[in-house]
């Protein structure tokens, strides 16, 4: 009868443990004026138009040991990224992030030479 009860206790520990767990993990949008995601906002739509511009941004952001992985499932490091996005030859056409609201997208021109944009 105790180690039932014990059992009993231990599994409404673990399932309030696991509420406040799964409570926890709730995501939610940035304030409009939070200085850290405009920060991450900024450096994204630079690596976005690196394709185009070849401004360097991979050498600030990416780790010493950044590892990516191509559609096509190859692994590449940040070196490689760095020459890749610098290559001028491989620049991508129709670039354009001042589009108001718009999701904009340039992948590396490693797989791609053109921009995806999507109005919303």
């Amino acid at each position: 009868m105790a180690l039932k009860r014990l059992l009993m206790l231990g599994l409404v520990i673990f399932g309030i443990i696991g509420v406040v767990a799964a409570r926890g993990q709730q995501g939610q949008w940035a304030a409009a004026d939070n200085a850290t995601a405009k920060f991450m906002v900024d450096w994204e739509r630079q690596w976005a138009e690196a394709a185009c511009n070849h401004n360097r941004i991979a050498e600030k952001i990416l780790a010493e040991d950044f590892q990516g992985t191509s559609p096509e499932g190859e692994r590449y490091s940040k070196s490689e990224e760095v020459a890749e996005l610098a290559d001028v030859s491989k620049t991508a056409q129709g670039c354009d992030c001042s589009m108001p609201r718009s999701v904009f997208s340039v992948t590396s021109s490693r797989w791609s030479t053109a921009p995806r944009v999507r109005s919303e």
